[in-house]
């Protein structure tokens, strides 16, 4: 190594660290920003692993992977080739991007003896899921392993702990929120302090203990008050669900309102349906309740919330959703998502087709946004995440549907805001959402785009790939597909060649 890339090894070295610190002080927002600043070339290999977890950590993922993304997919091939270590911060980023399938392929790789992030990685993917039963042995590897640093460890253990909560596994939570409000205080973390604090009154919330829940609240409000994070809002959050439920929502639901207005504005959607479940079973709520059960995507969750039921309650087949927030005293027109077409009017998308799929996946979940990772990942479930090229290629998707919400005069559209997608209502408009549907073949359904735009006369793979903003490798595995099932004809060879559709 010469002097100057010596010194650039030992700038980066100093800037990571102070990084690292500001983080441990509950000081992420002003890490946020310092990292933020730092120039895109010139990074040593080394410095730009670190850089890229400290990215992740300060929930940076899209920046993360552009530190990556040269040691990884590089232009020209470098020695040495990636390290498990490079592998697996790359990977964690694109966890966090909701690039689920591209990460767990990547982690297979992996060694987590060797690496043992693999296994919080892992465990992280689980988390965005409400899996957290399935979490927890991959915590406890990860916890007991002996190459992490103390701070690392606590971490861990409050992750760990969180899912014992959710999980109601009452006597290993107990232990170990015992444990790390004594570790964290003593070693000085006080923003792991305030999450072991909050996580013991959600567990003597579900215990029932209320004045425990309020004594662990107010212990860590007087730790968080003076630390701009969001655990700080989530102890307000959870004093407000507590004056709800003990009140039996005869009390707290101005408070609890106001709080959900600010999880609105943060955009932490996880409160906004945490708000409103907790409403519908203080207040008994069907018509709450039932929105919130349609709107939330995984199973394990639901089965919480119905648990949790001690009113009469019939949740229907499926479920009209408005997602506009105004109601209409006329009749509103109704779109069933399973059908993909409108009832009693000639409005119809293609089903399977990648435009009724991006729809699809915007319902699944009626609170959060859905990430770019998540959409590119669920719309081209074959294909690398590119932090470069892929953006445009699901907003290209995502134009093509806010396009056919013109022309269909459907009151919808798509809000976009920092890679994040939610679908938004402008007037009244009904979607009806199955939680059992199941998308058509994506084949299938992308022969019916290729048929409806050729329906007799020949084309071109390139064409093909153009019509379905699909890559070459994918229309040529669906034609192959298609060729194999007798669905098209082929015709002329190398650059000549073309398909039809068989009569």
């Amino acid at each position: 190594m010469n002097q100057s890339s010596s010194s650039a090894v030992r700038k980066f070295s100093e800037t990571i660290a102070l990084l690292d610190t500001l983080i441990r002080e509950g000081k992420g927002e002003v890490a946020k920003q310092q990292i933020l600043e730092l120039p895109r070339t010139g990074i040593p290999r080394s410095s730009a692993t670190e850089l890229a977890s400290l990215a992740r950590r300060l929930s940076l993922p899209y920046l993360s992977l552009e530190f990556m993304r040269p040691i990884i997919h590089p232009r020209i091939p470098i020695q040495p080739e990636p390290t498990q270590q490079e592998y697996s911060v790359y990977a964690g980023a694109l966890a966090k991007i909701g690039a689920h399938a591209e990460a767990t392929t990547i982690l297979k790789r992996v060694d987590a003896s060797q690496i043992p992030e693999v296994y919080l990685h892992k465990s992280m993917i689980l988390f965005q899921k409400w899996n957290y039963a399935a979490a927890i042995p991959l915590l406890k590897k990860y916890v007991a392993h002996n190459s992490l640093s103390e701070y690392e460890r606590a971490i861990a253990k409050v992750n760990l702990a969180a899912a014992y909560v959710i999980e109601r596994k009452v006597a290993e939570a107990d232990v170990l929120l015992t444990e790390l409000r004594e570790t964290t205080q003593s070693a000085g973390y006080r923003l792991l302090l305030g999450n072991a604090l909050e996580l013991s009154a959600q567990l003597e919330f579900k215990r029932g203990n209320y004045a425990e829940v309020r004594r662990f609240l107010h212990s860590g409000h007087t730790v968080l008050k003076q630390m701009a994070t969001v655990s700080e809002f989530f102890i307000r959050k959870w004093m407000s669900i507590l004056d709800v439920t003990e009140s039996k929502g005869r009390e707290g639901l101005a408070e609890l309102e106001s709080i959900r207005q600010e999880a609105l504005s943060r955009g932490h959607w996880e409160t906004v349906r945490e708000c409103d479940f907790h409403q519908a079973i203080a207040t008994h709520d069907a018509e709450l309740f039932t929105r919130v059960y349609f709107g939330t995507p995984f199973p394990r969750y639901r089965k919480i919330m119905k648990a949790q039921v001690d009113f009469p309650l019939q949740l229907p087949s499926a479920y009209d959703w408005n997602p506009c927030s105004a109601v209409s005293r006329s009749e509103v027109r109704l779109f069933d998502m399973e059908k993909a077409e409108e009832a009693d009017r000639d409005v119809r998308l293609s089903a399977g087709h990648v435009v009724h799929q991006a729809f699809l996946i915007l319902t699944k979940d009626f609170y959060r946004t859905v990430s770019l990772g998540t959409l590119f990942s669920e719309l081209f479930p074959k294909e690398y995440f590119n932090p470069h090229s892929s953006p445009a290629r699901v907003r290209q998707v995502i134009q093509r549907l806010r396009d056919w919400f013109l022309t269909a005069n459907i009151p919808l559209d798509v809000d976009v805001s920092k890679s994040e997608f939610k679908l938004k209502g402008d007037a009244p408009y009904l979607l009806r959402v199955h939680l059992t549907y199941q998308p058509r073949n994506r084949q299938t359904g992308k022969l019916e785009t290729l048929k409806a735009a050729w329906p007799y006369k020949s084309f071109s793979a390139d064409e093909a790939a153009k019509e379905l903003q699909c890559s070459h490798r994918a229309v040529s595995r669906l034609l192959s597909w298609a060729l194999k099932n007798k669905k098209i004809i082929r015709s002329g060879q190398g650059r000549s060649t073309r398909y039809r559709f068989s009569k």
